[in-house]
């Protein structure tokens, strides 16, 4: 796989991304950027992530799904259970990560991530489920949107794959 993998996620100031396993908020503008930037394009997640998104983010899309288990067979959704299977997918690009904290973090650990978009929500939240925050620090950052609620920004992974010659 020779793809561009970009990340996208909500977070409080804290890194908080879910409580017992939901959003703990509603911002209708943040639903509106995930939907219009992650468009028809592919998706990869976790699980946890696929049972709680509505169907209709399935429609039309190639989806990689990471799991533990064997899962059912259902049209345009690949199960993998390591970055290994991922790889051998013939996913088109730009791929988008959108979840959950576990899949974050390997992509990350694993420089496989060249861009981030990040909602940050301003209020602060109670949350269980929590966004590496610390990853992003020496990433360049771009301010795309602000709002009263909700700063939107591009981060660059100046150290992606690309210049550490990480082939996948």
């Amino acid at each position: 796989m020779n793809a561009k993998i970009t990340g996208i996620v909500a977070c409080d100031p804290s890194g908080v991304i879910g409580s017992k396993g939901k959003l703990p908020w509603h911002y209708p503008e943040d639903l509106l950027f995930f939907s219009e930037t992650i468009q028809k394009f592919p998706i990869v997640m976790g699980k946890k992530t696929w049972e709680t998104l509505p169907r209709k983010y399935f429609d039309g899309r190639q989806s990689a799904v990471f799991s533990r288990k064997n899962q059912q067979t259902l049209k345009g959704i690949s199960w993998v259970r390591s970055l290994e299977e991922f790889m051998l997918l013939n996913l088109l690009s730009p791929i988008f990560l959108i979840g959950g904290a576990e899949i974050y973090s390997l992509f990350l650990q694993n420089h496989m991530v060249e861009d981030f978009f990040v909602s940050h929500i301003k209020k602060k939240y109670e949350g269980d489920t929590f966004f590496p925050l610390s990853w992003l620090e020496t990433w360049r950052k771009t301010t795309v949107r602000n709002t009263q609620d909700i700063t939107i920004c591009h981060y660059e992974n100046l150290c992606s794959k690309n210049t550490n010659n990480i082939s996948f």
